[in-house]
């Protein structure tokens, strides 16, 4: 998985970069079980994102959204929507879209 993120990541593969990101989280989950990452991985997958993304060492989970699709918004609201049937107040964080 690092080498595919070692070529994902510098050509922007957004795609790729999700994938790995989702098998990262299903790996991990045996260490550091996240209550809702089943949940998160079936919100993922009805809305089409790219992946969902977990921190490590804590109990974050996020789902991977293509900010630049033209139907991001409406994605998004899915996305916040759903969660909010098992997380009260859902957080949206949103990165900068880079171009190498």
């Amino acid at each position: 998985m690092l080498e595919q993120a070692r070529i994902a990541i510098p050509q922007g593969d957004i795609a790729s970069i999700g994938k790995i990101a989702t098998a990262s989280a299903l790996l991990h989950q045996e260490r550091v079980p996240k209550e809702h990452l089943n949940s998160m991985l079936k919100v993922s997958e009805e809305v089409g994102a790219l992946g969902v993304i977990v921190a490590h060492s804590g109990t974050v989970i996020g789902i991977l959204l293509d900010r630049t699709a033209c139907d991001f918004p409406r994605k998004l609201q899915s996305v916040v929507d759903q969660i909010a049937r098992f997380n009260s107040s859902p957080r949206v964080y949103l990165t900068m879209h880079w171009r190498g």
